[in-house]
């Protein structure tokens, strides 16, 4: 009798862990596109790919998004690094943040194609135009941890390049003098004009130009094959106006 009870028991505690694995795989690999609705994680960056009017999202990135799904919902955070562990827990669908193409950000997501593109921008003190390295030999110039291609920047190897984690700190540098300039992408130059007084920016002449994707969770195929069919209508669209101009 004990050893009927105890199968019967074992039997049950199999049933329900397979239960529970089926429940929890599905809960994996549910493509978002399939409920109809969205979560899209967005940064407000103030400029044309994003930016924030009247309490409304405005730019690229939310064009798109927009045509993805009937039903979307915009998240917005802080940081890249926010929206990426977001994205990886699941607790948002499509990372939009003007994420480079070809880089790995985390091994559980995938890149869309690109939407857009953007060079570099020379952060210097108020009155100092400058929009390339050349005259600027030997002197100590900041980069942002968001500026993935300056090796790629002319005359880069002739300054002593000083990465920063915390931008907010570089204006206050440049202003002392410590640092002559900084290399930074389109937003976080718009954003700190917009903060701090005594500084300027131009886009780099000998600037990369930076390809922006969307990030999707690795099980979310479908959702990934929606996005870059979007995506690719959406840049279609701009060819048209083009011409038509």
């Amino acid at each position: 009798m004990k050893i009927k009870i105890f199968s019967g028991l074992l039997v049950i505690m199999l049933l329900l862990s397979s239960c529970s694995f089926f429940s929890e795989e599905k809960e994996v690999t549910e493509d978002p596109i399939d409920k109809g609705k969205i979560n899209v994680g967005i940064i407000d960056g103030g400029d044309r790919f994003l930016t924030k009017s009247d309490g409304s999202y405005l730019g690229v990135e939310i064009d798109i998004a927009k045509e993805v799904a009937g039903d979307v919902k915009f998240t917005e955070v802080k940081s890249q690094k926010e929206l990426i562990d977001m994205l990886a827990n699941n607790e948002i669908d499509i990372a939009a943040g003007r994420f480079v193409e070809n880089v790995e950000y985390n091994k559980d997501l995938r890149a869309s194609r690109n939407y857009g593109k953007g060079g570099y921008f020379l952060l210097t003190k108020e009155g100092i135009y400058l929009d390339n390295l050349g005259s600027m030999e030997g002197e100590n110039v900041a980069t942002s941890e968001n500026v993935k291609m300056v090796g790629e920047i002319a005359d880069s190897e002739k300054v002593t390049l000083k990465s920063f984690e915390n931008i907010k700190m570089i204006p206050e540098e440049i202003r002392e003098g410590r640092i002559r300039a900084a290399i930074l992408t389109e937003r976080e130059a718009i954003s700190l004009l917009n903060t701090e007084e005594g500084i300027q920016a131009q886009e780099m002449s000998s600037s990369p130009r930076e390809a922006y994707v969307y990030l999707v969770h690795k099980d979310h195929t479908k959702l990934l094959e929606r996005v870059n069919e979007k995506i690719e209508g959406y840049l279609d669209k701009q060819v048209e106006i083009k011409k038509e101009n």
